[in-house]
């Protein structure tokens, strides 16, 4: 079985990390014997222009790339989904679609390429690109759901609305990562009886650490809490600095590392100077996706307290690593976590909450060693690539052989 794997947010070389799950999830594919292409549609922005480290970046993407045996074509377009122009492609998202879908057409059409089945990352922009390969060429279309932002983006502009309908309604398969998801998706269907397949994030049990690993000597004699994602709002990285503090009084030895980028980052370093927690908070950019597991594996507690969180990658890899987690109520993460047997998890938004939890498993070691273990187990049982390849080959061969 060939498939053909769109994906415009995925892995590139000079940020290893982006969509690192969509290419995790394909290598998966792949062991299993699926023949995997991904194209992977990129801004076009020519190397006069490149004046920036950022926009160098960009120019700097190569035409092709093999991640581990993943083909991946970064065909470019005319296509810049920020500031202004990213409010434009929300209310008409035709305005992105047409670009992407002639770059990667043309790339088709040039490699002569054929498969047996497309699989998009997210309905809208790829999807709907998709969606034009599938009504060219006949073969079926799967798409998968990983945001609740893009569902409430189709709900707040009507012509992207109608876009989003169309889709999903077309798409011979419609796949998301979580039940809170397909609650969300349900309204869009026009056929009530539609499927929509629930198939969770993995990780990768082999690259997962046999043991925990020691402390580097920086942060040896510090109690760790480790928090990885992009700095913006939902992430909740503000309720944990604000809850670092409470915990600080009583655990003055607390560490807490940020990994990630985004807008939020400077508002997040003026709280920090505010709380005068400069010893107790540090933020780091992104970093390679096996130092992320290495910081995992040695941390004393992993907390996201996000919000619109459909089904956070970072949370089970955390759990791989038997770290104990600390995750919302309300979130994807809690229709497989239980509460204070495989984590904690805490309203959304609750600082004396999630103080209240970091120090539980902060200073209870044997509680918190029970977790990181239950947790782990959870992962080896139901949350590896390995189960959710096993789940989505299953959909792709019902289409393929039909």
């Amino acid at each position: 079985m060939r498939v053909l794997i769109l994906a415009i947010y995925f892995p590139k070389p000079h940020n290893p990390v982006m969509g690192v799950w969509a290419l995790e999830q394909a290598k998966a594919l792949q062991k299993k014997g699926v023949e995997v292409v991904v194209i992977s549609p990129t801004p076009w922005v020519p190397k006069a222009v490149g004046i920036t480290s950022k926009l160098k970046n960009w120019a700097s993407v190569p035409n092709e790339y093999n991640w581990d045996g993943i083909k991946t074509y970064y065909p470019r377009c005319l296509s810049y989904p920020v500031g202004i122009v990213k409010k434009l492609y929300l209310r008409v998202p035709q305005i992105q679609y047409y670009p992407v879908w002639r770059s990667v057409q043309k790339l088709i059409s040039a490699k002569g390429m054929n498969f047996d089945l497309i699989y998009c990352h997210h309905p809208l922009i790829e999807g709907t690109v998709g969606l034009a390969i599938k009504e060219r060429y006949g073969i079926p279309l799967v798409v998968i759901q990983h945001s609740l932002t893009n569902i409430q983006y189709a709900l707040d502009y009507n012509i992207r609305k109608k876009a989003y309908i169309r889709v999903l309604n077309k798409a011979d398969a419609v796949v998301t990562v979580s039940k809170l998801l397909a609650s969300h998706m349900r309204p869009f269907l026009t056929d009530s009886s539609k499927v929509i397949s629930i198939v969770r994030n993995g990780v990768d049990i082999s690259k997962l650490p046999v043991r925990k690993m020691n402390k580097p000597n920086i942060y040896q004699g510090k109690k760790v809490i480790l928090s990885v994602g992009w700095l913006e709002e939902r992430k909740g990285h503000s309720i944990l600095i604000q809850a670092i503090k409470k915990v600080s009084f009583l655990i003055p030895n607390v560490k807490c590392i940020i990994i990630g980028r985004g807008s939020q980052k400077d508002q997040l370093r003026k709280l920090i100077n505010q709380l005068h927690l400069e010893r107790h908070v540090e933020i780091i950019d992104n970093i390679s996706h096996g130092e992320l597991m290495s910081f995992m594996s040695w941390c004393d507690v992993f907390a996201l307290p996000s919000w619109n969180e459909p089904f956070g990658v970072v949370y089970i890899e955390a759990m791989g690593c038997k770290t104990p987690i600390i995750g919302t109520k309300g979130e994807g993460i809690a229709e497989v976590v239980k509460n204070r047997k495989h984590g904690l998890l805490v309203q959304p938004g609750d600082v004396n909450e999630l103080a209240q939890s970091l120090l539980i498993l902060l200073q209870d070691n044997k509680l918190a060693g029970r977790i990181g273990r239950a947790g782990y187990h959870l992962v080896l049982d139901s949350l590896s690539w390995e189960s959710n390849v096993s789940k989505m080959i299953s959909i792709f061969r019902k289409l393929v052989l039909k």
